[in-house]
């Protein structure tokens, strides 16, 4: 699927922060808690309007929609 090189860049540095959190290895989840512990934790129904709002934008990128 093509996207938006923001959207590489933006996953890109969330990969960075990812590692720099919870090292190599990491979590089996692709989206996880980076914010507060605990680090690592997949996002939650606690998450899920963050989670939707993210989905809803990348929708409304141009070309994605």
């Amino acid at each position: 699927m093509p996207v938006d090189f923001l959207v590489v860049q933006a996953f890109d540095q969330y990969v960075l922060e990812r590692h720099k959190r919870l090292g190599a290895g990491g979590s089996d989840f692709m989206l996880v808690n980076l914010s507060r512990p605990p680090y690592g934790a997949p996002m939650t129904t606690e998450c899920e309007s963050n989670s939707q709002d993210l989905w809803v934008w990348v929708a409304c990128v141009p070309g994605l929609a």
